[in-house]
This record gives C-alpha cells, sequence and structure tokens, in this order.
C-alpha cells in the first residue's frame, strides 16, 4: 500500500482505490489535522482489509465529510470505523491508561478528543 497526503476536495477526508495487478492506494486530505489523517488512513486500511477479505480484488472509496455520513447509517462505513478505532486505540490498553481525562488520553493515542471520546463509550464498562 502506498499512501499519499494530497490536495482533495474540502469535502473528502480520504480514499482508497485497489485494483489487481496495481498498487492500492490511500489519499489523505492535506488540509486535515495529522490526526485526523491517521484515522482516515486507518479507516481506508479497515476497507482494505474488509474487501479483501470478502475476496474483492478491485474496488475504491471515497470518505465525505458531509451530514449524511455523519449519521452513521452505512455499515461500511461504521465497519471502517470501529477497525481505526481497535488499531488506533486497542481497548485493552485505553481500559490500563491510568489517564482518565479524554484530552489527556486523545494526546497519548495520537488521535482527537472527538474519536477518544467515541472509543471511551465503547470500551469503558457501564456504569
Amino acid at each position: 500500500m502506498e499512501v499519499y497526503v494530497s490536495a482533495l476536495d474540502p469535502d473528502v477526508s480520504a480514499l482508497i482505490y485497489a485494483a489487481p495487478g496495481s498498487q492500492t492506494s490511500i489519499y489523505l486530505n492535506k488540509d486535515e489535522p495529522r490526526v485526523r489523517q491517521r484515522f482516515s488512513c486507518s479507516h481506508e486500511i479497515g476497507h482494505y482489509v474488509r474487501r479483501t477479505a470478502s475476496g474483492a480484488a478491485s474496488f475504491g472509496f471515497v470518505d465525505h465529510r458531509d451530514h449524511i455520513s455523519s449519521l452513521g447509517l452505512d455499515p461500511e462505513e461504521r465497519w471502517a470505523n470501529q477497525f481505526a478505532a481497535a488499531l488506533l486505540m486497542p481497548a485493552d490498553l485505553v481500559r490500563a491508561s491510568p489517564q482518565r481525562d479524554p484530552v489527556d488520553l486523545a494526546r497519548t493515542f495520537a488521535v482527537s478528543r472527538r474519536a477518544m471520546e467515541i472509543r471511551l463509550d465503547d470500551v469503558r464498562p457501564a456504569a
């Protein structure tokens, strides 16, 4: 896989393209913060893992930032987000961290505060 940081449309966070006989490419939006680029890259790797595991040899995804995507209704996008969260913020490491503040944890794991807040909701036991 090759990863590029490129000029993309303002509403595009990232995209992935895979085809038989060619290098799989991930493109990240150069105008997004580094923590967002890391999550977007991990998200695209999730698309790759899921598609190749199902036998797909050719595919592409463009991840837009818009109202529809923020609703989290697309199962493929939800799966890729969960993959990225697990890759960047492993549940056992998040739970074992002595830090409790989402901002501190986000810094430790090099993710956005919002990504960490969502992950904490997913991995912390219900009170």
